[in-house]
């Protein structure tokens, strides 16, 4: 279909237009109507921000139209440049609907023009230097775009409109300098410097490429805040940055701070990738008097979620903390213990010696990857409820994989459900080298069915575990139903301490060590940790895991590890 001189868009007024606009117009019902005006709407999908461009922000886009790959004739070839006015979109061209779906993209980066050539080759980009001022600054360094996309019914609303859904092309960096022992905001001027702000990018391929061209960033000023609980300052600043790969040592902040114009800085110590769509956010610490040091890691967090979710990454599944050191550790466990359910990525060990860990409840839904590192010296004790873990009750449908917990203590004068990762009730989840070495029970009074992974579960699956302590400890406390443990092993227990309703796991290759004999759970036997280890990998086929034998010093005590301990 060739296009005619007629076009209507409607956007964000939609409902209200339609008694006037579309009465006489037959319903889509997702298909699209040969001969009809092609129409549209617009938002900006990432969750509202005070600070960055939101779907109220935005009066302006470019809108492409192309045939699908592999079309055999030409029904769309449209490019053009969309105006808000009245509340109703218009383009500068016309378009109606032909006999297939097309392809679209959308782009809109203020005060930037583009043209269906350069929309097609590509054109230099940038973020503003001076980023100080909302509008002229932040907002018009902060790139919307919809990569292109070949749409279907589910792509049009009931009105037979095309979902245009924009999100930021470009990464947002919050910084938030807590600034210690003074009764007055003494940063007068604060720059980020080591990132790229110049790149080419061309939005009919999603093609970006950074030019090289790194220069200081004067960030907009969120807010000031004087302290509560005694002198002292937070100030807040954001800014929009390139999509990067920074090296250790490139992201730089330095604040000029005092009567004297004193210069402090902050260089970052770790490699750091800047991903479109995504907030990170770097908190800093500095004494009015003193250096500027870190308070914690640049943590990842969502695209205008302020403050809620402070070291955590929102995608398309849910929540995710990514986590380095104690602290944000920490925050993630407040989070879950709110019952937000958030992810949780370890990047690092994580020492947490003096600690109290809160009580998590009713976590559901949620993965904890601990990327193959270990947790040290974790005491858990209860507080609000009977049960202790680091999930104390009612983990559901979740998984828990990658994460060694060493030396960790479970400490209470009863204990109606503990273990180490989920203390009662685990209902659906999936556990995957996870591992408990030397943990300890300190409990002076009774403890039902103690368990090493969890107290009690059902409907779960646990693959590639073990438990080594010196104490007697089971896998599990007790097993319910559809249970399925594969590959695992524990020293001085049973792999179930008690079987509820008679109803017995689904056992594969798992073996545990009692008066100095290997057992399978079937009663059968095998001479060493050798001969256990080949059936255990023979279970383990098709996943990434596969046992060894430890050679490191505590080899007596721990016989298998997990290859590298890591997995992809």
């Amino acid at each position: 279909m060739k296009k005619t001189n007629y076009f209507t868009l409607a956007a964000l007024a939609l409902l209200s237009l339609a008694g006037c606009t579309h009465d006489e117009e037959p319903a889509a019902n997702g298909l699209p109507m040969t001969g009809t005006p092609l129409r549209a709407t617009a938002e900006i999908t990432a969750p509202v921000t005070r600070e960055a461009m939101t779907t109220q922000d935005l009066t302006h886009y470019y809108f492409r139209v192309t045939d699908q790959d592999g079309a055999a004739t030409t029904e769309y070839d449209y490019f053009t440049s969309m105006t808000l006015a009245d509340g109703q979109w218009t383009g500068d061209k016309a378009m109606t609907w032909g006999t297939a779906y097309p392809k679209v993209s959308a782009l809109e980066q203020k005060g930037v023009e583009w043209n269906q050539t350069e929309y097609t080759t590509g054109k230099t980009i940038a973020v503003q230097t001076d980023q100080s001022d909302r509008e002229t600054g932040l907002l018009k360094s902060d790139l919307l775009y919809m990569a292109p996309k070949a749409i279907s019914a589910a792509d049009l609303d009931n009105e037979g409109n095309i979902k245009v859904n924009l999100a930021h092309r470009f990464a947002k960096l919050k910084v938030v300098v807590n600034v210690t022992g003074a009764t007055t905001n003494p940063i007068t001027a604060l720059t980020i410097g080591g990132t790229q702000t110049t790149a080419t990018f061309t939005p009919e391929t999603d093609v970006l490429t950074l030019s090289g061209n790194v220069a200081d960033i004067i960030p907009y000023r969120e807010s000031t805040e004087a302290s509560t609980s005694g002198p002292g300052y937070t100030a807040t600043y954001e800014c929009i940055l390139l999509p990067q790969q920074l090296a250790a040592n490139t992201l730089k902040v330095t604040a000029t701070a005092g009567e004297d114009g004193t210069t402090k800085s902050y260089e970052h110590p770790k490699e750091l990738e800047l991903k479109g769509n995504t907030q990170y956010t770097l908190k800093l610490t500095m004494n009015h008097q003193g250096a500027m040091n870190p308070s914690g890691d640049v943590n990842v967090g969502n695209w205008g979620d302020e403050g809620e979710i402070e070291g955590g990454e929102i995608s398309e599944d849910g929540k995710t903390y990514t986590v380095s050191t104690a602290t944000s550790l920490l925050e993630w466990a407040q989070a879950a213990a709110q019952g937000q359910s958030p992810n949780l990525i370890l990047t690092d060990d994580i020492d947490m010696t003096g600690q109290t860990w809160p009580t998590i409840e009713n976590y559901t839904g949620g993965t904890i990857d601990g990327g193959g590192h270990t947790i040290s010296n974790l005491t858990l004790t209860k507080q609000n409820i009977v049960d202790i873990g680091l999930i104390a009750s009612d983990a559901n449908e979740c998984t828990i994989k990658n994460l060694t917990l060493l030396n960790p203590c479970i400490r209470d004068e009863y204990a109606h459900g503990s273990a180490f990762f989920v203390g009662s009730r685990a209902t659906n989840i999936t556990m995957e080298n996870c591992h408990v070495i030397g943990g300890i029970r300190e409990i002076s009074g009774p403890s039902n069915y103690e368990g090493g992974l969890v107290c009690d579960a059902d409907y779960s699956k646990f693959i590639a575990c073990s438990i080594t302590s010196t104490q007697n400890m089971n896998l599990m406390g007790q097993s319910m139903r559809d249970i399925n443990i594969t590959a695992c092993y524990t020293i001085g227990g049973n792999l179930v301490g008690y079987e509820w309703g008679g109803t017995s796991p689904a056992y594969n290759a798992s073996y545990y060590l009692n008066n100095n004999v290997i057992t399978a759970a079937d009663g059968s036997t095998v001479s060493s940790w050798s001969e256990a280890m080949t059936a255990m990998n023979q279970a383990l086929s098709g996943t990434t895991y596969q046992w060894v034998e430890n050679e490191g010093t505590d080899k007596d005590t721990r016989p298998l590890v997990i290859k590298s301990q890591t997995t992809n």
